[in-house]
């Protein structure tokens, strides 16, 4: 396997081999769904495995694996194969990094587990956001659901904070772990997330983990410091824009607000080597015709007043 993504990389062929089938899991609880990766088009129900364990060492799992090693994209990475072909820069680069450690993978064995843990637990969120879906945020739900003239029958992606997740009960953080990713919903207020946080400091894994999470920023809750103890920590804010734009967007957050939070976190770890702060900025129609207004503001912002270590936009 590493010869093949070596010789793909240095002949530039396509498609050269995608590590996230080998190392990486990406698991929606609100879904119940798991896939390799959250740019794959099909995801698996887990209803139709014993345990998440079950389904990574399947025949499912093996053959799109296979697929790759054979030099072929499997129909389910559609958007990757899409992008390079158009020139665009695909995800697969961001599991390039991760070693191949596993020499069964194909074939199977007990030892074998994923190296990179993408966890979205449930839905729960504190904002309602105009591009958001019901799958990511309970209160997008409960619109939803209210107008089912507008928006249809929904799915009930209802949770359960009380409940023990999968991603622990399958032991699927461990001493190998590498990389854990946390989205939401909003993780900082999630039970969840929490427990899974405490779960890596608790048996020591923690400090081998790089940890990325992705947050409104609208608290600063006991979450960072939790947060403090793993590897490194790299931080996504989700700011579509500022002042009235970001507050249409995103309800019922204040602009200045989220702002005093993110300069606050900036000065509480600045000069902390652990932590990394980006932004993600979804461009959409509720923002794209007030660039004007909110884009010099977030400019400024990003890399003038945040001290801490950057990455960018």
């Amino acid at each position: 396997i590493r010869e093949a993504i070596k010789k793909q990389r240095q002949t530039k062929s396509d498609p050269a081999l995608c590590k996230a089938p080998f190392t990486s899991i990406y698991y929606k609880g609100s879904t119940n769904e798991i896939a390799f990766c959250c740019a794959q088009e099909k995801r698996v129900k887990l209803d139709n495995y014993d345990s998440i364990d079950d389904w990574w060492k399947s025949d499912y799992a093996k053959k799109f694996r296979q697929s790759f090693i054979d030099g072929k994209f499997p129909s389910d990475c559609h958007v990757c194969e899409w992008q390079e072909k158009n020139g665009i820069e695909s995800d697969r680069p961001g599991y390039d990094d991760l070693p191949l450690v596993q020499p069964n993978i194909i074939t199977g064995n007990d030892k074998e587990k994923p190296q990179y843990i993408d966890y979205r637990p449930d839905n729960l969120c504190n904002l309602m956001c105009t591009m958001c879906s019901p799958s990511n945020s309970n209160l997008v739900e409960k619109i939803y659901k209210q107008f089912p003239g507008v928006f249809r029958n929904q799915k009930d992606y209802s949770f359960d904070q009380t409940s023990q997740d999968k991603i622990l009960k399958d032991k699927l953080i461990n001493e190998d772990t590498l990389k854990l990713k946390v989205l939401g919903g909003e993780p900082t207020i999630n039970k969840k997330v929490h427990d899974a946080f405490n779960y890596c400091v608790d048996n020591d894994y923690a400090k081998n983990i790089e940890l990325g999470m992705t947050t409104n920023f609208t608290n600063l809750n006991a979450t960072y410091e939790l947060i403090e103890k793993f590897k490194q920590i790299k931080i996504q804010a989700s700011i579509d824009a500022t002042g009235p734009t970001y507050e249409y967007i995103r309800k019922p957050a204040r602009w200045s607000k989220i702002k005093e939070n993110m300069l606050e976190f900036s000065d509480r770890f600045e000069g902390n080597k652990k932590f990394r702060f980006g932004l993600n900025c979804v461009f959409q129609p509720t923002n794209a015709f007030t660039v004007k207004d909110w884009l010099p503001e977030m400019l400024t912002f990003f890399y003038d007043e945040m001290k801490i270590k950057r990455w960018g936009i």
